[in-house]
């Protein structure tokens, strides 16, 4: 997270087939949060602990899987959509899986310690990293990727909250 620009690189250039990269980073990632949120909402819950932190362990990995599925899609779609064919879904998938990683840190911390829950500010970092690895990974200049990263960086930051409200709305209040 702190030299992207290396990381990117590391990244780029280590090869893998079709569903490593969800295999062995996103979907690892997405438990470790939904197992977090379940063991700590068990235990900070005032009543029914163990319902409150199942329900809130389906959510998180509804959210999350949800957010990482659409935004691949989104991501799949504008670059189709601007002609950009000699991208290979592998970088693709491998720019959205890796641009969640500070979703993913911060909501295990801040699962683990609600007080810090201002650390969410810190998820605009994700933006940074679409952007840096828009260019390492898909060879995108800084004309071409505006509005990717913009697209892009708000969909990474914002859907994962966007499906949990969504589905907090359909259900029973504990």
């Amino acid at each position: 997270m702190m030299s992207t620009q290396v990381t990117w690189e590391a990244i780029r250039d280590k090869k893998c087939d079709d569903n490593a990269v969800r295999r062995t980073f996103t979907y690892p990632w997405i438990l470790i949060c939904a197992l977090t949120t379940f063991i700590f909402k068990t235990i900070y819950a005032d009543e029914k602990g163990l319902e409150t932190g199942f329900l809130l362990f389906v959510v998180s990995m509804v959210s999350f899987l949800g957010a990482f599925f659409v935004t691949r899609k989104i991501a799949f779609s504008l670059l189709n959509k601007e002609g950009q064919h000699s991208f290979e879904k592998e970088k693709e998938e491998k720019l959205v899986a890796y641009s969640f990683a500070v979703i993913y840190v911060i909501d295990v911390v801040t699962n683990i310690i609600p007080s810090l829950f201002f650390l969410k500010i810190l998820n605009v970092y994700s933006a940074y990293i679409v952007w840096e690895g828009s260019h390492i990974l898909l060879g995108m200049n800084d004309d071409e990727r505006g509005r990717f990263v913009l697209i892009i960086g708000i969909s990474v930051i914002f859907l994962p909250g966007i499906l949990s409200g969504i589905i907090h709305l359909m259900l029973p209040v504990l």
